[in-house]
C-alpha cells in the first residue's frame, strides 16, 4: 500500500532519486506546480486529502518565531495577511490540519526513503497532534523525525547552513523531550558534526 496518490508518484520518484541537497521550500514549489496543473480544469474543486496534505506539508515554517498565531506549535504559517476588517488569513492554516491529514503524513513518514521528506512529515504529526487531536502522537513519529533530521546533517543534504542548524537544534530538542538517551547522544553528535562542517570564526549564526 502507498499513501502517495498516483498523480504525484513520478514527481516524488524524481525527488527521492536525486542525491543533491534539498530544502522544503523547493519541494513546496514543485508540489504546488504539479497540483496546479492537475487542478487546471476545475481550480475551485475541493482537493482530495492526499493532495491537500502534500500541498500543505512543505509550506509550514519550522522554528516559527512569531507568537501572534496562538498555535503554540513549532511550525507556523508562511504568511499572515490582514483583510482590512480586523481578520487575518494564515497560509497554510492550522485549520486545514485534520485527523485525516495527520494520518496521511504519518503514513508518508513511514513509506518515503528521503530523510528531508521523512523529517518533515513525522515532525508535523508530532507537532500538530496535541492541537488537532488534543492528544500526543505516537512516540515513533518523534523518533523518525530525530533520525531523519540527523541523517540530513550526516549526509549534508542541506543547502542553507542556518536551516541545517535548525534541524540539529530540533533533533536535540525532540530527543530530550522523549528522554531517549541514544537519540540525545546521536543528536549531540550531529550538532558537533554540523559545527565542524559549517562554522566560520567571526561569522554570526555559525
Amino acid at each position: 500500500m502507498t499513501f502517495l496518490p498516483e498523480e504525484l508518484r513520478e514527481l516524488f520518484a524524481q525527488i527521492e532519486d536525486d542525491p543533491e541537497p534539498l530544502e522544503e521550500i523547493k519541494v513546496a514549489g514543485m508540489i504546488g506546480e504539479r497540483i496546479k496543473d492537475l487542478r487546471r480544469g476545475d481550480p475551485e474543486a475541493e482537493p482530495p486529502v492526499p493532495l491537500l496534505a502534500e500541498s500543505l506539508a512543505f509550506w509550514f515554517l519550522a522554528a516559527y518565531p512569531d507568537k501572534q498565531t496562538g498555535w503554540k506549535t513549532y511550525f507556523g504559517p508562511m504568511s499572515i495577511l490582514p483583510d482590512g476588517a480586523g481578520n487575518v488569513t494564515e497560509f497554510p492554516s492550522i485549520q486545514c490540519v485534520t485527523e485525516e491529514v495527520l494520518l496521511y503524513w504519518q503514513g508518508r513518514a513511514k513509506e518515503t526513503t528521503h530523510p528531508v521528506l521523512k523529517a518533515r512529515y513525522a515532525d508535523l504529526v508530532w507537532d500538530f497532534s496535541r492541537s488537532v487531536r488534543s492528544a500526543g502522537a505516537d512516540v515513533e513519529c518523534a523518533q523518525i523525525a530525530i533520525d531523519s533530521h540527523v541523517e540530513v546533517i550526516e549526509r549534508r543534504l542541506y543547502e542553507v547552513p542556518e536551516w541545517a542548524k535548525q534541524r540539529a537544534e530540533r533533533a536535540l530538542q525532540l530527543a530530550i523531550s522523549i528522554n531517549h538517551i541514544p537519540s540525545i547522544e546521536r543528536a549531540r553528535d550531529a550538532v558537533l558534526k554540523l559545527e565542524g562542517d559549517i562554522a566560520e570564526d567571526g561569522k554570526p549564526g555559525t
